[in-house]
């Protein structure tokens, strides 16, 4: 290059202009990150953890706020200020035996936005749910095998007290305020439901035959005193036939002696009138076959009936 306010010529040293582009290309943008590191942008209900090569300088609040660039500072992490809710299936055995699935219900939160709270729930913890979970189970096992099925179901409330009691105790020294638990609706495992549908289905058979055989007693009583109503009936009846019969015989008897027949040869004939009316009967239905007895005394009967005949004749005369 010529330099005319001095008359000589000047040798230039400067960088090319191309390379000064490339330079510009390859870290403006690294240095753009670098200097927008300083700035930290923190949502609502979260709090960020500021680390300064590895140690805890402070904690950034919601907004935007600065901090040294990277790699001097940088945020370690994001603490939820949310209440969360944690919901576990704990599975107990009663003291009767009887297995059950109680499910419970933790609500919690960082228990202030005070800087010494937020640092022992984010570095003491290193999984919270977890953590809490694990205590959450053993603690409703601790409350709940001490109880049999039935005082579970009437006692969730003391259950309930018992494991928000335990875990405020417990998670406090972590920063944490368990905020409320809640233990719904426990419900038996498959084979104590098996067995409880047997037992009720046993109740309810032996409440029908109970009821049937009540039935049967009601009939049988009343077919009883339906049966002894109809046998007096049947012997008073019997009873009048008879005495009929044998004050007719008895006439019939003191009738025949007047008319100077021997008693004994009447009542042959009364016998074979008897007999005459039950073959009689015992005939009227078809295909009936009558098997008499052998020796019958005939020849007396038949006399007895001509004299009695006889002496019909000679009265009406």
């Amino acid at each position: 290059m010529y330099n005319y306010a001095y008359g000589q010529e000047v040798v230039e040293t400067g960088m090319p202009f191309w390379l000064i582009i490339a330079i510009v290309c390859v870290f403006g943008p690294i240095l753009l990150w670098w200097f927008s590191s300083m700035f930290v942008v923190t949502k609502e209900a979260t709090l960020k953890m500021i680390q300064r090569f590895g140690r805890h300088k402070r904690v950034a609040r919601p907004g935007l706020s600065l901090k040294a660039p990277w790699p001097i500072d940088k945020v370690a992490g994001i603490q939820s200020m949310q209440i969360l809710m944690l919901r576990i299936d704990v599975t107990l055995v009663t003291t009767d035996k009887a297995v059950l699935v109680v499910p419970v219900t933790v609500q919690y939160c960082v228990k202030s936005e005070e800087e010494d709270s937020v640092k022992l729930a984010f570095y003491r913890l290193s999984n919270v749910e977890s953590q809490i979970g694990s205590y959450l189970e053993n603690e409703a096992r601790a409350a709940g095998g001490m109880m049999t099925m039935g005082e579970i179901f009437k006692s969730t409330q003391e259950i309930r007290k018992a494991i928000k009691e335990a875990l405020d105790v417990k998670f406090e020294e972590y920063g944490y305020d368990i905020i409320d638990a809640q233990v719904t609706d426990p419900q038996p495992s498959e084979n104590v439901k098996d067995s409880f549908d047997d037992v009720i289905s046993s109740k309810q058979r032996a409440e029908a035959a109970k009821n049937d055989a009540e039935a049967k007693k009601i009939k049988m009583i009343g077919e009883a005193e339906a049966e002894s109503g109809s046998v007096e009936i049947k012997v008073r009846t019997f009873e009048s036939q008879r005495k009929a019969i044998a004050n007719t015989i008895k006439g019939i008897v003191k009738e025949l002696e007047d008319s100077g027949i021997d008693p004994n040869r009447a009542l042959a004939y009364l016998e074979g009138i008897d007999m005459r009316d039950t073959i009689r009967d015992a005939s009227a239905n078809p295909g009936t076959v009558i098997l008499m007895p052998y020796g019958n005394d005939e020849s007396k009967i038949i006399p007895l009936i001509k004299a009695l005949e006889s002496k019909s004749s000679e009265a009406n005369a």
